[in-house]
């Protein structure tokens, strides 16, 4: 019983002997092993009683065991904002919003954390580094382009568009490219991503579409 072995743990944590509590809590994962529910529980605990290692240790093994490496993203990064690691806690919520298609409470909370000061130069430079290379996923540019809005950089949002319609060979990237360019107004960009599909694609119709 889940809320059991909680509870016993609780009454040794409650009186300092953690290493006494920890062997409880680690048994509330394997009452159901397929599950992510018991891993969570489990974290939450550790984490409650500011063991963070022990939080984060549960959640790799989360993440090993149901085969998810963004499993419990936005958990693993409020732990390590308690542990003042800005630089992980930022890669969690990248990791976690890399992973899911739309709005997410890591892509949130990677944005809030962007708007502040000391947070900003890590976010740009994480997020910068996922979207490095003539061929980033569709979801770091996403992501990219949200952080460069919410930090008002215009300029360089400009610069980031253009460089990947220049070294990008994929249609697919340029056709979001040249959405992006359209809604932020960027019209040289736009006509750029276009001629640049005109001459990848293959499609004799969508090439006499987009000139």
């Amino acid at each position: 019983n889940a809320e059991i072995l909680t509870r016993i743990g609780d009454i040794y944590a409650d009186r300092s002997l953690f290493s006494r509590a920890r062997p409880h809590w680690d048994r509330v994962p394997k009452i159901d092993p397929g599950s992510s529910a018991g891993y969570l529980q489990a974290a939450t605990v550790f984490w409650d009683y500011f063991l963070y290692d022990d939080a984060l240790r549960v959640i790799s093994e989360a993440r090993k065991n149901l085969g998810n490496p963004a499993l419990f993203a936005y958990e693993a990064g409020a732990v390590y904002e308690g542990k003042s690691d800005s630089s992980d806690a930022v890669k969690e919520y990248i990791r976690g919003a890399l992973a899911v298609d739309g709005p997410s409470s890591s892509r949130s909370r990677l944005l809030e954390l962007a708007r502040r000061k000391q947070w900003s130069p890590i976010a740009d430079r994480l997020t910068a580094e996922q979207a490095e290379g003539p061929n980033p996923s569709l979801a770091a540019v996403f992501l990219r382009v949200e952080v460069l809005e919410t930090l008002n950089r215009r300029g360089d949002l400009g610069k980031f568009l253009g460089t990947l319609v220049q070294n990008t060979p994929s249609l697919e990237l340029l056709e979001r490219i040249e959405s992006i360019a359209s809604d932020e107004g960027f019209e040289e960009i736009q006509a750029g991503a276009m001629e640049r599909e005109i001459g990848l694609t293959r499609d004799p119709v969508e090439q006499i579409r987009l000139r």
